[in-house]
């Protein structure tokens, strides 16, 4: 069973780090620039919140991989929310379009929806760990809205 959380971390690491890239170089830095709403956690936190999504990964990659040859599109969908996660980055931090960031979240919610659906027949632990997830959403969603609203675009 190693080798699955083996394969299952260097997968969190591969998308760590495009993750990293794709918020470029200070993603602190420009989260401490735009006004933000005084509900908005501290940088520590974010970084918590950061680590939990990679956990819950990490848990799910190891126990749906063994499955992958009866049932992929557990995996497969999970990769596609993983990397849609790390280039949300790149309409957040490097463009800084928060209209942009904020639509993002509809069809990433969509593509959630899929996974949850395709994963609850297959293993039920990677569903409420996602069920979590999806559960914060609603406040990731709030405080992107804000983010926008409090920050326009100069036209």
């Amino acid at each position: 069973m190693w080798p699955h959380w083996l394969w299952a971390a260097l997968i969190c690491i591969a998308f760590g780090a495009l993750e990293a890239l794709c918020a470029g170089k200070h993603p602190a830095a420009t989260l401490r620039a735009i006004r933000q709403p005084n509900w908005s956690p501290p940088f520590w936190a974010w970084a918590i919140i950061g680590v939990g999504w990679y956990v819950i990964c990490l848990v799910s990659l190891a126990r749906l991989l063994p499955r992958y040859g009866d049932t992929p599109w557990p995996f497969i969908l999970l990769l596609k929310l993983m990397a849609a996660n790390a280039l949300w980055g790149i309409i957040q931090f490097r463009m800084k379009r928060f209209d942009l960031a904020l639509w993002f979240c509809l069809p990433y919610a969509v593509l959630l929806a899929a996974f949850l659906w395709a994963v609850w027949p297959v293993d039920r632990v990677p569903f409420y760990l996602f069920v979590g997830y999806a559960i914060y959403l609603p406040y990731a969603g709030a405080w992107g809205w804000r983010i926008w609203r409090l920050n326009p675009r100069e036209r």
